[in-house]
Parts: C-alpha cells; structure tokens; sequence
C-alpha cells in the first residue's frame, strides 16, 4: 500500500502531521491555479485589528502560545498550574477562556453568553480560535465584528497574564483598559484605520461603563 500525501508513497510522521493540520485547518499552501487559501487564513489577515493582535492569533492556531502545560510538554518547566487562578492547567484553552480571569474581561465586554457556548464543546483553544474565525458574526452593541472582539480580548488577557508573571501589578478588569492600552494595543499608530480605533475605544468604554 502507498501513503498517497507523500509523493514517493512512504508514510513519514511530518506528511501525518501535514494531513492533520489540512483536515483542520485547510491547506498551507497555494493550490494548482494560485486560488487564495483557506478561508481561515484569509479572514484572519482581513481582520480589522492591529498586526499585533493577527501575529498572536496565528500563533494561537499553532499552539505556539507559551502557556505552562506547552512548557512542561516540552520539559522546561515542571509547573503547570494556571498563575492567574492557581486551579487548573493552563493551557491555551484554560487561559484565554475559561480561567476566571479570562471571563471576568469576557463578562465586562458584555460576550461571556457567547464564549460559553463555544466551551459546550470539549475542543482545545486553537480550535476555539478557529472556529471563532471561521465563525465571524458581529457584536451588535459595539458594532464590531465578534473575531475582531474576541481576537483582541485574547491578546489582552496574554498581555496581562505576562505582567503578572513579570511581578507587575494587574487592574482588576472593570480598570483595565485605559489610554496606556489603547496605546499598546494600536502601537501608538495615530493612522490606523477608524475600526481598530473603534476596537480600542469599545474595550475602553465597555469596562468604563461598570462605573
């Protein structure tokens, strides 16, 4: 029998590796023709929000994020205990959605409601990204694409995660977002375009409002 992903027939663990990642991601490559590639990459660079914020996500759909389980998979670290919440594993699905942290910022933006029902499903967190991708949709309130919200909420979550792993002191979520993280969310761009301004200023407002 031949392994048909590899041209010369021989199975290799790299070609099952490619097979998996196609079957959930669709392929890396451009196909015969030079047609766009799958739509989760597509939409993901599309994405109004800041290349910071893109260059994250695509990380995240790797399982690049450097969470403590990823750690201890690869024999760095020994502990694996969530440093936000000190209950559970953290990995990449813990982190950015279900730690108490992480649905804290979830609740005070106002779509706690619709990343539980992503969690309803047992499915690790760079298939929630995925999904969340592929997903699109709009948050009607803010006006804002849920991606671009969620997406973005992931990034800050991270970024506090890594002050607090810094010894840096964390706001609690109703004061965490404030002009200083607009400008490290738009990377003190003053010509972004007006929906990533839109996207800084909705977290800013949508914690203010708890006030």
């Amino acid at each position: 029998m031949a392994w048909h992903p590899n041209r010369n027939g021989i199975f290799s663990v790299k070609s099952a590796y490619h097979c998996q990642w196609n079957y959930k991601f669709g392929s890396r490559t451009l196909p015969a023709g030079g047609v766009s590639v799958e739509p989760v990459w597509k939409k993901l660079w599309k994405l109004a929000i800041p290349a910071k914020v893109k260059i994250f996500a695509w990380r995240a759909l790797h399982g690049a994020i450097p969470c403590l389980v990823v750690l201890a998979n690869k024999h760095i670290l020994n502990e694996v205990n969530c440093p936000m919440c000190h209950t559970e594993a953290e990995d990449i699905r813990h982190i950015l959605f279900s730690c108490s942290r992480a649905r804290e910022v979830w609740s005070s933006l106002g779509i706690w409601q619709h990343i539980e029902s992503l969690l309803l499903i047992d499915r690790s967190g760079s298939v929630l990204i995925q999904e969340i991708i592929r997903r699109g949709g709009e948050e009607e309130k803010l006006k804002l694409g849920l991606p671009e919200l969620i997406l973005t909420g992931c990034w800050h979550i991270w970024w506090q995660r890594r002050q607090l792993v810094h010894g840096e002191v964390i706001q609690i979520p109703a004061r965490a977002i404030d002009c200083s993280y607009c400008d490290k969310l738009c990377g003190g761009n003053t010509e972004i375009d007006c929906k990533q301004s839109r996207l800084a200023e909705a977290f800013r407002g949508m914690f203010d409002d708890q006030h």
